[in-house]
């Protein structure tokens, strides 16, 4: 059964390339290595962590190697969570998010 997730990577556009992620994201802040990685959370839909995994690497336009992900962290809500509810300035809940989410299920296209 899906669940929903508020997880956190970090990304790398330089050595990562670009993604598509059909589900809520944002970028939240910036490390200071070099080369300059984004700190990367999404509301996603999944059965476990296993998947979560499969949806952050599957969404790269190059997947990235096994274990080239950092994840930060990984948090599982009960069915009445809503991250529209939850979010600040810092995380705008943008109008092309609720056709994703809604759906209560991820899939990587429209």
């Amino acid at each position: 059964m899906k669940k929903p997730w508020w997880v956190s990577w970090y990304n790398c556009f330089e050595t990562m390339g670009p993604f598509t992620l059909c589900s809520p994201w944002w970028k939240s802040g910036f490390t200071m290595d070099e080369p300059e990685r984004q700190t990367m959370c999404a509301a996603l839909w999944a059965e476990d962590e296993a998947e979560i995994e499969e949806i952050i690497y599957g969404c790269y336009d190059e997947r990235p190697e096994a274990g080239s992900i950092e994840f930060r962290f990984m948090e599982e809500h009960d069915g009445g969570w809503h991250p529209r509810d939850n979010l600040s300035d810092r995380f705008p809940w943008q109008s092309w998010m609720t056709k994703y989410w809604d759906r209560m299920e991820y899939r990587q296209k429209e």
